[in-house]
């Protein structure tokens, strides 16, 4: 292993600046137009020779495909189709899902996610949300470990599916508390919601 990891970086190293275009190394911040769609979401593949490993991550990645409703895009553009460089093919919306599902199957403790489906419709946006939460409680499939979420909204009804909510002005946070608890009184997340 060690001289198959040595002799990549000197390929690395060595290749002609002509003849770096026609090698895709990976970046994590990058999409590799080399690579599947589904190795680009996974930023690898599976391992050989664990056993049910594949089979394993299948189940996780279609569950994850179902919750951010990609089905539709994976099956038109199949796992193998090079959907270009940075994900050049696929729209903005589509670039925003796939971004969601990579981090949902690193299995994250904590979910941060920061306007992240700006370019979704509100109503897509919605149902993604309540997915991505329904997933994270553990309840949606038995495989998947529950984990807390931190979600920065542009649109402030969707607050009401979270447990806990924080309303921020110029920086500072000015009130938090349960959604509905804040939104029945005279409160700035009640003004925003209203």
């Amino acid at each position: 292993r060690d001289d198959i990891l040595a002799a990549r970086e000197q390929v690395f190293e060595t290749l002609p600046a002509t003849d770096a275009a026609a090698v895709a190394f990976y970046d994590p911040d990058a999409f590799n137009p080399g690579s599947s769609l589904q190795d680009n979401i996974l930023f690898g593949r599976a391992a050989y020779g664990i056993s049910k490993g594949p089979e394993t991550l299948r189940k996780i990645f279609r569950g994850i495909l179902d919750d951010l409703e990609m089905n539709g895009l994976v099956f038109e553009a199949g796992l193998e189709f090079s959907v270009g460089s940075g994900g050049r093919r696929l729209t903005s919306s589509q670039r925003q899902r796939v971004g969601l599902a990579r981090a949902l199957l690193k299995r994250p403790d904590l979910l941060i996610v920061n306007r992240g489906l700006n370019a979704l419709s509100a109503r897509s946006q919605s149902r993604v949300m309540a997915r991505v939460l329904k997933s994270g409680t553990g309840r949606a499939k038995e495989d998947r470990a529950s984990f807390a979420t931190f979600w920065v909204l542009m649109n402030p009804h969707n607050a009401m599916t979270f447990d806990e909510v924080l309303v921020f002005e110029s920086g500072r946070l000015v009130e938090h508390g349960n959604p509905k608890t804040l939104a029945a009184r005279d409160s700035r997340f009640a003004t925003l919601v209203t």
